[in-house]
């Protein structure tokens, strides 16, 4: 696992060790875990697009860095969407320091998650270009894993949304957070989306559900595309 994200998790005080485990298999059985692979394909060509114009600018400097945050990851489907979409980006280049942080408060699906193992009616939705690129068939069983080049990318942690400080050591470029504020109080919306600002790099941009909506926009975020926002600069809101 990356240092970077090692030191990330060393800041977070609040895990739920504190709880019994009937408490922590009450919020994994309440917890909603739909997804599939590539869910709102457009979001995908967008964050391609991005990663391409970002690789474009940082190249011409030092900072040969990228980080991408899946803040809802569920069974693992969202994650290596992302993952996948980003090694096609960066498949080749050498001297890039990559990597997506994957979490989610359901420690059940960061199970199912970690080993990226699944049934071939879950792959579907994946691009067939995808399918033997990144995917390994787990012979006599009927199930597919996710390659270790795609797996090694990305850190599994459990993260409460509203309760855990984001205590990462350096911005983040990317995050989605889709389909997770639905279920939130408007109050705890507008916590949540403070504190996704303050951890965006500068040009960061972040990736809603469809189903989602920010009031913070005006102030704090700029809509960039179909529920895709970019930070605005303080100085500009």
């Amino acid at each position: 696992n990356s240092p970077f994200f090692m030191q990330i998790f060393s800041g977070f005080k609040h895990e739920f060790k504190w709880l019994p485990i009937q408490g922590r298999e009450l919020i994994n059985a309440i917890t909603t875990n739909t997804t599939h692979f590539f869910r709102e394909p457009h979001h995908f060509d967008y964050l391609q697009t991005f990663l391409r114009e970002l690789y474009e600018k940082r190249k011409r400097t030092k900072k040969h860095k990228l980080r991408l945050w899946c803040a809802a990851s569920s069974t693992g489907q969202e994650p290596y969407s992302i993952a996948m979409t980003m090694n096609t980006v960066f498949s080749g280049i050498q001297g890039w320091d990559a990597k997506l942080l994957a979490s989610d408060i359901d420690t059940n699906a960061l199970t199912v998650a970690s080993r990226g193992e699944y049934r071939a009616e879950e792959l579907e939705t994946v691009p067939e270009e995808y399918l033997s690129r990144y995917f390994n068939a787990l012979n006599g069983t009927g199930r597919f894993q996710i390659k270790p080049s795609v797996r090694s990318s990305v850190v599994f942690r459990r993260i409460n949304l509203i309760n855990d400080a984001f205590a990462f050591t350096e911005p983040i470029d990317v995050v989605f957070c889709r389909n997770v504020m639905i279920y939130f109080s408007r109050e705890n919306r507008s916590k949540l989306l403070h504190k996704i600002y303050d951890i965006l790099s500068p040009d960061g941009i972040m990736f809603l559900g469809h189903a989602e909506s920010i009031q913070l926009q005006d102030r704090y975020f700029e809509p960039i595309g179909t529920t895709v926002y970019r930070k605005r600069q303080r100085n500009a809101a």
